[in-house]
């Protein structure tokens, strides 16, 4: 009931823009109230994200600027570039946070955890996923606006953007391009599938906000990807053995029905259908958090059939 609740109020129209009540949901956690570990997560990530991508450089020295014709590794961009400013903002608000004087002004502000979070009964449904943070967490202020700085704002369209396109471009490549020769080779499975590994987890950890009509960012750059491939073809532009197509599925010369086929799918159907995947992960871990937040707040002798149980999956 709740989430079906949620869901419906997603579709208003002023969920297609940024405003967000929370800075700290896009740099904190609540699954732990110590936000240390969490830091040094996004630390460790983003070393193997910039590792990673020195590795696909590498594998890719020889062939100058056509390294960046494939959505593959634009998509490898994107997600470093993501973990990167994770973590940087991350830093930023833990030590800005270590140096607020305790008891100040700014400490109600501080995001809650599974422990503070007031339970909330199927009236309190928030309207958007973003907006949990004031909504579960009385004593935070409710400000009369949403607005989030400029940067938080471009950080919000690189995650919706990174994480549906890290989603597409594993779905397309095992179901349209698998059998080339490096299928298996170490830089295919991590750009193919190690890439939505990070991007999971990620998502199930951090408290990142989605809104489901922020689909139109992944779109956005779906579109202009295939505006690209079809003025590149246009161009006389080649793939890195002179072939002129950069992907046999976007030929438009020798094939131009599928391959306007794949690429009017790819803008209104596939980028869509990715960022609700994602979506529906950020959903899933709420749902959960709220769940958690409820059993916590049981009072004695309440629900005694189903903690032991509970007690014993922890």
């Amino acid at each position: 009931m709740a989430c079906a609740v949620r869901i419906k109020q997603e579709f208003r129209p002023r969920q297609f823009l940024l405003g967000h009540r929370n800075c700290s949901d896009f740099t904190r956690t609540m699954w732990m109230s110590n936000q240390l570990p969490f830091v040094i997560y996004r630390a460790v990530l983003c070393l193997f994200q910039m590792v990673v991508y020195i590795y696909c450089l590498l594998s890719f020295y020889t062939t100058g600027p056509k390294y960046l014709l494939y959505l593959t590794n634009l998509a490898y961009v994107l997600l470093t570039a993501h973990t990167t400013l994770s973590a940087v903002l991350c830093f930023l608000d833990f030590f800005k946070s270590r140096r607020r004087p305790e008891g100040g002004p700014e400490t109600a502000e501080a995001q809650p955890t599974v422990a503070e979070i007031t339970p909330m009964m199927d009236d309190d449904v928030p309207n958007t996923t973003d907006n949990r943070s004031s909504q579960m967490n009385t004593q935070e202020p409710t400000p009369s606006h949403d607005r989030l700085p400029w940067y938080y704002k471009c950080y919000w369209i690189l995650y919706n953007t990174t994480f549906a396109v890290g989603f597409y471009v594993t779905v397309a490549f095992w179901t349209l391009l698998r059998g080339v020769n490096d299928t298996y080779s170490a830089y295919s499975i991590l750009t193919h599938g190690v890439n939505c590994v990070v991007i999971l987890i990620d998502i199930l950890v951090s408290d990142l906000p989605c809104r489901l009509l922020h689909f139109i960012y992944p779109s956005s750059f779906a579109l202009g990807y295939i505006l690209f491939t079809v003025i590149y073809w246009a161009a006389g532009g080649t793939d890195l053995i002179n072939r002129p197509w950069i992907y046999p599925v976007l030929d438009y010369g020798e094939n131009p029905g599928l391959a306007v086929g794949i690429g009017v799918g790819s803008t209104l159907l596939a980028a869509p259908l990715c960022h609700g995947i994602v979506f529906g992960l950020a959903l899933a871990r709420d749902t959960m958090l709220m769940k958690f937040a409820h059993k916590r707040h049981l009072p004695d002798g309440a629900g005694t059939t189903a903690e032991p149980q509970a007690e014993e999956r922890v």
